[in-house]
């Protein structure tokens, strides 16, 4: 059962570990303005696919194995990105300003990069699992990895050097609105590496409440996954939300 003492403080961690991400989203945000597309945009890309695999690696360490909850929450993460998260942000622009305007170079290089990901390595170990877990042949491991390696090394090529263009708006332009006051690199990037060590600090206290209400409740593990996604995808969220 849950004690009001273990309610109130797991509430408290929970808003101080949001308050972080939201903070490491912000700073990392800011250095994407100020260096600009494509290299701002890859930091904080970087920065929330570390978030991902740190609450990932902590919930999977707490409580009972559960060696698929990577693979849910990127099943997750990839579900409410594309059938939440951007359907809301379409609808809250389109809301706005009636007609909007896209690259659509850079959108079919993202698609071109997440759909052969997403089907290797959330797909295919479904029809060549060796165990019920999913586990693969280490040969089979080994080559996914390296060609999800190759794939996302491609891709940063056109984005960083070949095809930056892509990765602007629609006039080529590098035009973002930023919401707070900007300082200099060096503050954002000390501020960045601060937040993104109070979520790695706090992340296997917040993973214990997590795991132990999924468990009483009875829910499915797959729930663990989608908790872990909307934590890490909520600044994003908020953020993509104001930028409408």
């Amino acid at each position: 059962m849950f004690s009001a003492l273990g309610i109130a403080l797991t509430i408290g961690l929970f808003a101080v570990v949001m308050s972080a991400i939201f903070a490491v989203v912000r700073h990392s945000d800011a250095l994407a303005i100020k260096l600009g597309d494509p290299y701002g945009t890859l930091i904080l890309t970087l920065s929330v696919i570390l978030l991902e695999v740190v609450m990932i690696s902590s919930v999977m360490l707490t409580g009972e194995a559960n060696p698929i909850l990577a693979r849910d929450t990127m099943f997750a993460v990839v579900m409410t990105v594309l059938n939440g998260l951007v359907g809301i942000t379409l609808l809250l622009g389109g809301l706005k300003y009636h007609t909007q305007k896209y690259n659509l170079d850079g959108i079919k290089s993202y698609m071109v990069a997440i759909v052969p990901l997403a089907l290797l390595c959330l797909v295919l170990p479904n029809f060549t699992s060796v165990t019920e877990f999913g586990s693969m042949s280490t040969t089979l491991m080994a080559t996914l990895v390296l060609t999800s390696i190759a794939l996302y090394g491609f891709f940063l090529f056109i984005q960083t050097r070949s095809h930056t263009h892509f990765f602007m708006d629609e006039d080529h332009q590098d035009n973002h609105e930023f919401h707070g006051p900007l300082g200099s690199n060096l503050y954002h990037s000390i501020m960045l590496v601060g937040y993104l060590t109070v979520v790695i600090l706090l992340a296997k206290s917040l993973a214990i409440p997590i795991d132990g209400t999924v468990t009483s409740l009875g829910a499915p593990a797959a729930i663990g996954g989608l908790i872990v996604a909307i934590l890490i995808l909520a600044p994003e969220a908020v953020g993509a939300a104001k930028q409408r």
